[in-house]
């Protein structure tokens, strides 16, 4: 009589193919879902700046798409995302409505693209020269401040869509107050444009990705601002002048401990009849003196017509 283990490992095998086949089916089986808020990168940028032409809208591009898999496989392609591209190299000035590739993971197809073109707006390339800050981060020193004494450079050059060019008020490094110590040292600090509200601006280029600073903590001191005129026309004089009095300067303890006062000087070449004038004033720092913002006050200046 043959033997039945034969048959039962036989059988044992095709049940077991069995119950894999059914629970992968029913427990992780084909599906299609939606996917949305894709960011849509862009290639071929270099061949519009080229042609004096840039993105305006191209950190605000995003698709969507159908795809499908297995269900455990999509899930996981909806948490982690995938590229999308799109070729800019051919655009032109304006509105141009262009085809997104998709770069898909393994187990997962395009089902349907109905939503794969984006609207790319293209305008003239321009550029800026804008002025850096330092901003130094998570202050916790009361009674030093962080300041930067040198900036190199203290101006870098912006590129890109007119109208995201013109939205750029200042250049900032954003450097780590507790990287900064009494001692001055060098650092490195990667650059962004911001606009007026200090809202980071993206998709523009820089002559320059980082400033090198020399940061030291420094003391800090009130002082009286003594006032002059200057470029006034003889037929007058100043009577009087008020409005600014003290403003709190920064330097070492060394350097600020023969400092009382600083000069500021108001330019009166305007000045064209005698009474009371609103003029603002430019101080005039001795060498390693700093002023943390400007004079926000403005000088009131008596003038009368000289005897």
């Amino acid at each position: 009589m043959l033997s039945k283990k034969p048959v039962l490992i036989i059988l044992s095998i095709m049940t077991a193919m069995f119950m894999w086949v059914y629970v992968t089916g029913n427990v992780d089986p084909e599906t299609k879902s939606k996917v949305n808020h894709i960011e849509v990168n862009l290639t071929n940028t270099d061949e519009l700046a080229n042609q004096g032409l840039a993105v305006a809208n191209g950190e605000d591009l995003t698709t969507g798409v159908i795809i499908t898999g297995k269900r455990s496989i999509v899930n996981k392609v909806k948490s982690n995302g995938f590229t999308a591209t799109v070729d800019v190299g051919k655009a032109k000035k304006g509105e141009n409505q262009l085809p997104v590739e998709f770069e898909t993971p393994a187990g997962v197809s395009i089902d349907d693209s109905t939503e794969a073109t984006v609207t790319v707006n293209v305008e003239d390339r321009i550029r800026k020269s804008v002025p850096v800050k330092i901003v130094f981060k998570d202050k916790k020193d009361s009674v030093r401040e962080p300041w930067a004494t040198e900036v190199w450079p203290n101006n870098i050059t912006v590129y890109g869509a007119e109208s995201v060019v013109k939205r750029v008020a200042e250049i900032n490094a954003d450097i780590e107050s507790r990287n900064v110590e009494t001692a001055a040292k060098n650092v490195k600090a990667d650059v962004f444009a911001v606009d007026t509200s200090g809202t980071e601006i993206k998709g523009l280029a820089y002559d320059k990705e980082y400033v090198m600073a020399t940061v030291q903590l420094l003391e800090r001191k009130e002082v009286k601002v003594n006032v002059k005129g200057k470029n006034l026309d003889s037929k007058y004089r100043v009577d009087k002048v008020s409005g600014v009095d003290t403003v709190t300067i920064l330097g070492t303890q060394r350097v600020l401990k023969k400092v009382n006062s600083i000069d500021a000087y108001a330019d009166l070449s305007d000045i064209e009849s005698g009474g009371l004038a609103t003029v603002s004033v430019t101080p005039e720092l001795p060498y390693g003196v700093y002023l943390p913002g400007e004079l926000k006050s403005k000088a009131k200046i008596t003038i009368k017509v000289a005897d």
